[in-house]
């Protein structure tokens, strides 16, 4: 469980964006995470089990808010070793999740490239806080955003294997 409380002062967007409306955005917040992967020192990434989060939130000027919108999100990681192999992975990524309202004339949800990097959290998951809320789903190809929306529905399936091992 979680709150969070953000002042947000608009500037001119980019062409094609729609413009972020000045307020203060006090959200509640939920979230459940399990995880059972294993990855070793060298493994490529993790290479078994799974990790499936449900979150959700609720911004409303009943909570001090001046914007009013309410997400929810379940996301599925799944990991699998290729029999035979030592580091070769299959990868499943599903995700779905839907909205109601706008975040100041934007959608809740994101799906596009690596967003930029974000000190704060970043900060906090070095301290081993956990940030509650839907995170931007990447979409390799596309530039971070290139897609916003009220429902996010995605999933991937990725092949990982090392190209080189070097041992120096």
């Amino acid at each position: 469980l979680g709150w969070s409380g953000t002042f947000y002062r608009a500037i001119d967007p980019p062409p094609g964006v729609l413009p972020l409306s000045n307020g203060f955005r006090s959200m509640v917040t939920a979230s459940a995470s399990w995880d059972d992967t294993r990855q070793f020192v060298n493994s490529i990434s993790r290479i078994s089990g799974m990790q499936v989060t449900v979150a959700g939130g609720v911004t409303s000027p009943v909570i001090g808010s001046d914007y009013d919108y309410a997400w929810g999100e379940v996301a599925w990681n799944g990991y699998l070793r290729v029999p035979g192999t030592k580091q070769w992975v299959l990868a499943l990524h599903l995700a779905v999740g839907i909205s109601d309202g706008t975040f100041g004339g934007q959608y809740p949800f994101t799906l596009g490239g690596i967003p930029p990097p974000d000190v704060t959290g970043t900060l906090l998951a070095a301290l081993g806080f956990a940030g509650a809320g839907a995170q931007p789903d990447q979409l390799r190809g596309y530039p971070y955003g290139a897609f916003t929306g009220s429902h996010l529905a995605s999933g991937t399936l990725e092949l990982r294997f090392p190209i080189a091992s070097p041992q120096w």
